[in-house]
Parts: structure tokens; sequence; C-alpha cells
């Protein structure tokens, strides 16, 4: 099983909101950005969530994007997770003693992944996905970002990008090498003293999980861009926003290309485990194509399941070498405890 969740709402999401047609010069680095309150009680939502899955379908093993707020996301559902974990035993040893109240988190009508993915809206999309607030969303953090999405042809990409006899993606495959090895202190640490079943969660950060690179655009809204650099709006315009690539940045393609070959290497090293990965709405929307197996020649097609929402979460079963998906961009979890 592989479960995918976006980060929680970031100070640059709110920021790009607020703007809307104004344009915006975001200045803090894309691997620097922070969440929002609202983000962070996203993320505790997410680890409440995570709890309150029957044991058989819990993550046991966690891949992080290197970014702060990926990181941070995590961080806090943990904690959370562990906090609904303490509360659970504390009514269940309650319960054992006579007292009345729930006995554990447990399954919770809903919160059990289907066996079967769930059915579509009429137009194809989750109903989460179709929302206007989806929209406000995805323009947070999607659109003044990268300026576009998907290339036309993911080989030429990687070729495209080599430097010194090297290409992005094996500079990629060697930096997560070494952030998977024993002994980095950044990239793998324990999660902390309490979580599930008493186990400690290991997470590995994997630059190939990264959020798409924008380039000359990272800190600029569309707006920004078009009074900026004109004739790149007309080019993304003419290219359509799927084939275009910013400046000195990546297109979908790109991110596909990177999460192609991190899949590769993860399903050696999860081994059978089930999988939680935290990273982006470009690498969720990557995931996508990838464990479809569909051809690059279809990669334009998944931009019709954006956006993808803040701290919404994604589910594939595997059977063998193929992947299905149970859900996408789900955050009934979010609307239940009101944090969407």
């Amino acid at each position: 099983m592989i479960m995918a969740i976006r980060h929680g709402e970031s100070e640059a999401n709110l920021a790009y909101e607020q703007a809307g047609a104004t344009p915006l010069v975001y200045e803090r680095g894309d691997d620097e950005v922070t969440l929002t309150e609202r983000g962070r009680a996203q993320a505790a939502a997410l680890g409440r969530l995570l709890a309150a899955l029957p044991a058989d379908e819990r993550p046991e093993q966690v891949w992080c994007s290197p970014y702060l707020r990926a990181r941070e996301t995590w961080r806090l559902a943990l904690e959370a997770a562990g906090e609904a974990a303490r509360a659970a035993a504390d009514q269940a040893a309650r319960a054992a003693s006579g007292e009345t109240g729930r006995a554990a988190v447990g399954r919770e009508p809903g919160w059990a992944w289907p066996a079967r993915q769930a059915a579509p809206s009429k137009d194809g999309r989750t109903e989460a996905a179709a929302s206007d607030k989806a929209t406000r969303q995805i323009a947070a953090d999607g659109a003044g970002r990268a300026a576009g999405q998907v290339a036309a042809d993911t080989a030429d990409s990687a070729a495209g990008q080599a430097a010194g006899g090297r290409t992005a993606l094996e500079a990629d495959r060697e930096r997560a090498q070494r952030a998977a090895g024993e002994g980095s202190p950044r990239a793998v640490w324990e999660a902390g003293p309490v979580t599930w079943d008493a186990d400690r969660l290991r997470i590995i950060v994997d630059e190939r999980l990264r959020d798409q690179e924008a380039g000359e655009f990272a800190r600029y809204n569309l707006a920004a861009i078009a009074r900026l650099y004109p004739e790149e709006l007309a080019r993304r315009e003419a290219e359509g926003a799927y084939a275009f690539r910013p400046p000195g940045g990546e297109s979908l393609a790109d991110v596909v290309t990177r999460l192609r070959d991190f899949h590769v290497g993860l399903r050696e090293r999860a081994d059978g485990r089930r999988v939680l990965i935290v990273a982006h709405d470009s690498v969720v929307l990557g995931l996508r194509h990838v464990l479809a197996q569909s051809p690059d020649s279809d990669l334009a097609a998944v931009l019709g399941h954006a956006p993808v929402l803040n701290a919404s979460i994604s589910v594939w079963r595997s059977d063998g070498d193929r992947s299905e998906l149970v859900r996408f961009n789900d955050i009934s979890h979010l609307v239940r405890g009101r944090t969407a």
C-alpha cells in the first residue's frame, strides 16, 4: 500500500491566495516555507486520521520531501497520532476497569480505506478537487510557482539537464542514496518515543520528492510573471500549460522522471511494507501517473485530476507489479475536523 499526502497549508499558499491577481514577489526560498496556523491544524487532523486506521492499514515506512513544510507536516501529524494513541490507551484502560467511555480509536465508519476505488463525481474528479475552495488552494501553491507543468518528452528532459557528464536524475539518485544512509543525521531520524503499537517510525527524506522547481519564476505569481516576463507567458500560452517548462525549472515530465526512478527503488526498500509519502501537489500528481503505468504521451491528462489539496490523502493498493487507486485527493478528515 502507498499513501501520499500533500503538506498542510503553507505561508506561501496563503500569500499567493491573498495576492490573487495582484503581482506578488515572494522572497522566501521554496525549501524554507513553513506552515500557517491552519496548515498545522490540518497536519494534526492527518495524524488523527492515521491513528484511527486499523493496525493492518497504518504506515510502516515514511518517506518525505526535504522541504520544510513537508517535514513539518509529518512532525505535527506524528505528534497528533501519538496523542490519539495515548488517549485510546487511556480509554481502553478505563473501559477495562469498568469506567464508561470509548475503548479505543479503532475502526470508524468511513475511515478505513475501501477495497475498491471510490466512484468519481460526474465530471470525473473528486468532489473536493472540483470545489471552488480547491481552486483557490491550488492557486496559492501551484499557479504562480511553475507557471505551467508537463513538458513534452521525459527522456529529452533528463538528457537536457545533463551537467558535467551526469544527468539531473543521476544527481538526484546519488543525493537520495546519501539521504537514505544510516549515518545521515539530516535525512534519517527516529520520529519519537510514542507511535502506534509502541514502535518507532523512521522517516527517510528523499530529494526526488521535492516540489516541482519553478526556476527563474520561483518567487513570482502569474500576475508578476505576466508583468516581468510577458514573452514567457506568451510561450506558455502557445505551448499549453501542460507542455511549458519555465527557464531553469522543471516540467511535470521532469518530476515524473525522478518519481519513476524513486518508485523503482521504493519497491525494493519497502519490501512489502505499507508506505506513507509526505510531499507536494506536483509529486502526488506525478505518482498518480507513475503508479497507473500510463504512457508519457498521456501525461497531460493527469492535470485533469488537479488541484491536489493541502493535507489531502491519496491511497493505492499494490497487487504484484500493479497498483490500484483506492481514493484520491481525499479531505474528508479535514471536513470532519473543520480544518479544510
